[in-house]
């Protein structure tokens, strides 16, 4: 049987690996939301585990409204200060400090620490729809717990680069400059265009 080289199975490669081998989650791409870029069933119970006393507190003040406050702070702290940021040093939400991401204790003596660590959630999320503007999809979203890390694009394209930032909307530009978090300039990285022979 002839091997596969189809854009499917490749992605289907990548995301086996990181699923069998990477400690990876499958993240479902009906939960992204478009608007806000990130996948909201991931962060909250990660911030209700990880960080409950803030949580609650957050909670007496905006009951049932609360996973929504705390989104909408994060999106204006991610519009002001950038993903990486955030990422790094987290953001406030009514004078309350939360973290999304948690790194890599420097030794192993606080056990708060590494149980912190090992809560991070990793995701990799196939054929991620990114604007409600249209139904564009990206081939490959990988994510530390909610916030996009990598996108790879990894269809045959005709044009040299392949998938084109310039052809974006204003919108869409603002939602995939979320996504993306690489050191480049302008913040982010251009998605990997992989041709097969």
């Amino acid at each position: 049987m002839p091997a596969d080289h189809s854009e499917k199975a490749f992605e289907a490669a990548i995301e086996d690996h990181l699923l069998t081998q990477g400690g990876y989650i499958k993240g479902d791409p009906a939960n992204f939301d478009r608007e806000r870029a990130l996948d909201p069933t991931v962060l909250i119970p990660f911030i209700q585990e990880t960080q409950p006393e803030a949580w609650e507190a957050l909670e007496k003040i905006h009951g049932t409204e609360t996973a929504e406050v705390l989104l909408d702070d994060l999106c204006k702290t991610m519009d002001s200060q950038g993903s990486l940021n955030v990422i790094r040093h987290g953001f406030k939400c009514f004078g309350k400090a939360f973290r999304v991401a948690y790194f890599a204790p420097a030794h192993g003596m606080n056990p708060d620490t590494q149980r912190l660590y090992a809560a991070n959630r990793l995701t990799v999320t196939r054929q991620v729809h990114y604007s409600s503007a249209h139904e564009n999809s990206l081939d490959l979203v990988v994510g530390k717990i909610n916030l996009v890390e990598k996108i790879a694009d990894l269809a045959t394209r005709p044009a040299p680069g392949g998938w084109e930032y310039s052809q974006l909307t204003a919108g869409d530009k603002v939602r995939v400059q979320h996504l993306y978090l690489g050191a480049t300039s302008g913040g982010w990285i251009t998605p990997t265009c992989c041709t097969t022979t």
